[in-house]
Parts: C-alpha cells; structure tokens; sequence
C-alpha cells in the first residue's frame, strides 16, 4: 500500500531549509549578528537560493505573514522600521574553533578586468596582468591583451542586476528610487540599497571571474593559480561594559599607589563618581553652566 505525501507537509519543509540556509549564508559571511536581520534581507537570500521563491507558494501574501507561520523558527519584530526577523532555534551547526573566510580576485586580474576608467590596457605576460599606457597597433597583435570591461558592458550588468533582484524592491519607493539613480548615474555600490549592496558584490565578483575564465579557456592559457584567493575574516572582539568594568576593578586591587597616581581618568568619570560618592552632592545637568 503506497503512503501519501502530505504536500502542505512538504511545504512546510521547502520554507524551513529555506530559512536556515538564509541565516547559514550569512553566518558564512563573517556576520557576527547573523541570526538577526530585515524581513527584505532575508528574502533577499531566500531568493540568492532560490530564484523562484514566492511567499504564495506557502501560504502567505507577503515576506511578513511567511516569517509569522513559523513561530517556533523565527521571532519577528514590527516595531522596528523596517522590520526585523531572529533566528530562534535551528539545526544550523557552527563549527568550534573555525575562522569564517571570504575569497577574492587575485587584485592584479580583477585591476585588468574593472579598471575601464584609467584608459589603461592589461596585458597577460604569463605570470600576472601587467597595465602600460602606450600599445602600438603592432604590439597590440602580438600581446595578450585581457579583456577590460567597457562602461557599456557594466552598465548591461547593472540592468541585468536590477532585472534580478526588482521583486526586492518594488514595494519600497526609496529603494527603488535609489537603485535606478545607481544604474544611471553610474554610481559605486555603497550608494545601493544596503540590502543590494552584498548581493552586487557577489554578482559582480561572479561575472569578472566568468569573464577571467572564458578568456584564459579562449588563449589556451591554464587558469592562473590563486585567481581566487582565500582571506580569513578579521574583526575585533566585543566585550561588555560590565566584563571591562569587573576588570577595572581587579586591576585597581592589585595596583601600587605609585601606579594609581598615574592613571589618567577621563574628567566626566571623575565627576561622576565624585557626584554620587559624596553625599548632599548635586550633579549638575549635562550642559548647565
């Protein structure tokens, strides 16, 4: 006797991988606030996965309702503008003792490829793409020249992106707005939408090293070793005012009185601290004279 599928079940289970792999992708980015993000972020990278995602699909009429149907999942905040979504619980493992890391173009081929604006021409020496300003027609048909972009092939790009990703943005005026002046005016990306801005980066990243590899495949040239270079994510760890002050605290325990008459408080610390050790002291408000 064969079993029946439940498909609202199945449904259910598409939406939730969904979820996950949206909150994974950003933990992968070296996000240190991964499980936390917009409602438009994270339909951004449901659609990243999944080009073909739409909220009816499963129930609901926009990207708001999708996140409500998962209570258990996720935790939406309305209140803040515009909405934010938290990951609750997942099956998500993070790896103990792992630094995230992030690629990039070797800069020598990523230079010959997007540098169209210095009028420079790149040429392949069989180690590395060397730029030279002057090229004699002879020279041009003996040298290999890589392929540098023109403003008109970035600009199809930049169509093409918008087309991509008009399902993101077309409820959103300002976003909208914002990103049509980009394409226009030829703008960089931190003048994108900031829930663009890492969806162009990989875009783009994705195109220069399809370009890179077309061309190498075209000379009979191997790929260049290190095209993508592997870099690990650095960034400062946070700790809390109360961690800092506890550790203050023991410093001053243990410290010489030579020690202590040469650390330099900041002013408005010692007015603090005098205003609320003294007793029948006023402080007086922040900017009376």
């Amino acid at each position: 006797m064969t079993e029946k599928t439940n498909p609202a079940s199945d449904a259910d289970g598409r939406a939730r991988a969904l979820i996950e792999q949206a909150f994974e992708d950003a933990r992968r980015a070296g996000r240190p606030d991964w499980r936390t993000m917009t409602i438009a972020v994270l339909k951004n990278r449901i659609l990243h996965r999944n080009r073909s995602f739409q909220e009816r699909d499963y129930g609901a009429r926009t990207i708001a309702e999708f996140v409500r149907r998962f209570p258990d999942l996720l935790l939406l905040d309305d209140s803040s503008t515009p909405p934010k979504v938290s990951l609750r619980t997942s099956s998500i493992r993070i790896p103990v003792a792992t630094q995230p890391e992030r690629s990039r173009i070797r800069p020598d081929l990523w230079n010959a490829i997007v540098d169209y604006q210095s009028g420079l021409t790149y040429i392949w020496d069989g180690e590395a793409a060397q730029p030279t300003e002057d090229l004699s027609p002879g020279e041009a048909t003996t040298q290999k020249i890589l392929p540098t972009l023109s403003v008109e092939e970035l600009d199809t790009w930049r169509h093409d992106f918008l087309a991509g990703v008009n399902d993101l943005i077309r409820d959103d005026p300002t976003a909208d707005e914002q990103t049509h002046r980009w394409i226009e005016n030829r703008l960089g990306t931190r003048y994108l939408p900031a829930s663009l801005r890492t969806l162009w980066n990989e875009e783009l990243k994705r195109r220069v090293v399809d370009r890179l590899a077309a061309w190498f495949i075209e000379q009979g040239l191997p790929a260049p070793p290190g095209l993508l270079q592997t870099r690990p994510v650095v960034r400062e760890q946070s700790v809390g005012a109360d961690t800092l002050r506890q550790l203050i605290l023991r410093c001053v325990q243990v410290m010489t009185e030579n020690e202590l008459r040469q650390v330099n408080l900041p002013p408005s610390a010692v007015l603090r601290a005098y205003g609320t050790a003294v007793p029948g002291r006023v402080r007086e408000e922040p900017g009376r004279e």
